[in-house]
């Protein structure tokens, strides 16, 4: 059996670098997630009654000069009803209801007022609004919404709020320390270094370290297994041989569920980011925003768009807890039953190019779950179950016309697997603190026998 020692030597002198920087960066995890975790005054605001003012245009004639619509959006700027309209080329278009009128750099100025109401912060002077249109630096892909701004106030804490102007979300909060701790997290734990999260190289490269460290481990524990007691070690090689066989557990946990993590972006395709293609004509939005009201007749906290059977829809989002959603027709006002779900499988059916014959089943979800992780940012949605088919479920939001994800058998056993033995959240039941603890303990042992390591090697 000394041709596993061997190879575990030999393993050793390769990984044991990515192993010591993903150990050290792991190390942040924890701090930035909880321990060091900024306080931000509102995560969520709550929608009030959009009061549509006299005199409020056509939807048509407020577009003026646009062809085509994916989405509006009836926003509130500075104490006016402002119309958003995103374009299919995904520009905003933010105009007055009552003239038409472009409002010059709305954009900014409905990020500051959105993050101020984040950060419950009236006072402080505006440093800068910076459009972020892609992944990377401290606004990683775990966030998942694009594009965003990032609003920086002169702040003595250093927090700044990143959002979402399309649904007026809150994307992502931050500090100094856990800008910094991001950047080092995406460098040394997830080797951005190597390119694009989709980057073939970068892929390959992480895939081929992790199951180097599932290797590492494996021939380690068999030279623990098959070689004790069969030639005299010294304090710091039988330090490193227990410490190692102790630690085993936590490497095959590790190395597995990161190589599955990496291997699965092969086949990456940003599912997370497709938004539905279909587009309203301008010049069929006729209607007024007053008629519109009228027809609801009850407090309207929200207006979007939805394409159902090639026919546009407005979706009138009602105001208070549980008061529900209507779709409204947009040539005749008449009213849709049971519209959430219809569109939900319209869009499901869209993004997976599914027969709509082969649905076996839709189900509002209104809260995170082990199958459906906060990762994921969207509530509600509406998940679409289909027989038969390699992505067996669709996760979709109705609100914004987006889908969340979709599961296949090889991606719910990597999510699973990732979440349970690269995160510990089998030990949430117990406390979300002592699962920290749990995975600071684990990533010290990997660390310090690491560290034998490589002192063993070198003194070898």
């Amino acid at each position: 059996m000394k041709r596993f020692y061997k190879w575990h030597r030999r393993l050793a002198c390769v990984i044991a670098a990515p192993l010591i920087l993903w150990a050290l960066s792991g190390l942040l995890h924890p701090m930035m997630s909880n321990w060091f975790k900024p306080e931000i005054a509102k995560k969520f605001i709550i929608p009030k009654p959009i009061a549509i003012p006299q005199g409020a245009m056509t939807v048509a004639d407020i577009c003026a000069g646009i062809d085509e619509v994916q989405m509006i959006k009836l926003v509130e700027i500075n104490g006016d009803v402002v119309l958003l309209a995103i374009t299919p080329d995904q520009k905003y278009h933010f105009r007055n209801v009552r003239s038409g009128a472009e409002i010059a750099g709305a954009e900014d100025v409905y990020a500051e007022q959105l993050a101020r109401s984040f950060l419950d912060d009236q006072g402080a002077d505006l440093v800068k609004v910076e459009k972020i249109e892609e992944f990377g630096g401290s606004y990683s892909y775990i966030n998942r919404f694009l594009p965003v701004y990032r609003v920086e106030l002169d702040r003595a804490d250093g927090v700044q709020a990143v959002v979402d102007l399309r649904n007026g979300k809150l994307a992502a909060y931050d500090d100094g320390f856990r800008r910094v701790g991001s950047r080092l997290f995406q460098w040394l734990h997830t080797w951005s270094f190597l390119g694009e999260r989709g980057s073939l190289l970068r892929i390959s490269v992480v895939s081929i370290m992790s199951f180097g460290a599932f290797l590492l481990a494996l021939t380690g524990l068999v030279s623990l297994l098959t070689m004790r007691g069969k030639r005299k070690m010294t304090k710091g090689r039988s330090m490193h041989r227990w410490t190692g066989g102790f630690t085993v557990l936590f490497f095959f946990m590790f190395s597995l569920s990161g190589f599955f993590h990496v291997v699965v972006k092969f086949n990456n395709h940003d599912a997370e980011q497709w938004v539905s293609k279909n587009y309203v004509k301008v010049d069929k939005l006729t209607v007024t925003l007053g008629e519109l009201s009228k027809q609801v007749n009850m407090p309207v906290k929200e207006i979007s768009l939805a394409v159902i059977g090639e026919s546009p829809y407005f979706r009138v989002g009602l105001a208070g807890r549980g008061a529900g959603t209507l779709y409204v027709k947009v040539d005749d006002l008449s009213l849709l039953e049971n519209g959430e779900e219809i569109y939900a499988r319209e869009l499901a059916t869209e993004f997976s190019g599914y027969s709509e014959d082969l649905i076996t089943g839709v189900a509002k979800i209104d809260s995170f779950r082990p199958d459906y992780g906060f990762i994921f940012r969207r509530l509600p949605v509406w998940r679409v179950k289909y027989k038969g088919q390699e992505y067996w479920q669709y996760t979709v939001d109705t609100r914004d016309g987006h889908m969340s994800m979709r599961t296949s058998t090889p991606s719910l056993i990597e999510a699973l697997s990732f979440v349970n033995l690269h995160k510990f959240h089998f030990i949430d039941p117990l406390g979300k603190e002592l699962r920290d603890y749990v995975l600071l303990a684990a990533i010290v042992l990997i660390l310090t026998v690491s560290l034998l390591g490589v002192w063993l090697l070198r003194k070898k």
